[in-house]
């Protein structure tokens, strides 16, 4: 990371050339960042002395998004924002503190950002769920499993597939007929 990004043809001056500066977010203000722009805003919990200053920043931060933010559903997605940044700095108990308070303040469950992290979070928990039941049948049926079929079910993130392998269990013989390509 030099400060400087440049475009050029070789043997040719430069066409594009931006010069930048890197800013470390944890040795910025959190008041400050809170209290910015809204680009800022969410980046407020990563300062150093955020810390410091919880529970009693969230609650400032929410009540200045609610009061001057002029779209309510932007203004859910810059606290889903804020919220998903939370758990990069602060580790339970204290985050869960934060979290409930957040909850309180805006009515997240009605955010599209925060119902697509949900709806993501539920997809895996399927998918975990899916690739669970097949090898705990697949073990009662073919017996363990050997470290390569495990990596290949653990691999498969398609949900129709491991429904259409959870089905072929029934009829499969063996580990490597159950995983043989098949149209789902």
């Amino acid at each position: 990371m030099t400060g400087e990004w440049i475009r050029q043809f070789e043997g040719e001056p430069p066409y594009r050339y931006l010069r930048y500066q890197v800013v470390r977010v944890w040795d910025l203000h959190a008041e400050q960042l809170a209290m910015g722009s809204w680009g800022l805003f969410p980046l407020a919990p990563l300062c150093d002395d955020a810390k410091a200053l919880m529970p009693g920043l969230i609650q400032r931060m929410g009540e200045r998004l609610i009061r001057e933010y002029p779209d309510q559903a932007e203004a859910k997605t810059i606290w889903t924002v804020t919220e998903t940044l939370l758990g990069l700095r602060f580790q339970d108990p204290l985050l869960s503190i934060i979290l409930k308070e957040m909850d309180t303040m805006l009515d997240l469950e009605h955010s599209l950002s925060y119902q697509k992290i949900v709806a993501k979070g539920e997809a895996r928990g399927e998918i975990k769920s899916l690739r669970e039941t097949i090898l705990r049948l697949g073990r009662k049926k073919f017996r363990k499993p050997s470290p390569e079929v495990l990596a290949e079910i653990s691999g498969i993130t398609d949900e129709r597939r491991l429904i259409a392998l959870s089905e072929r269990i029934l009829d499969a013989t063996t580990w490597g007929e159950l995983l043989l390509p098949q149209d789902v």
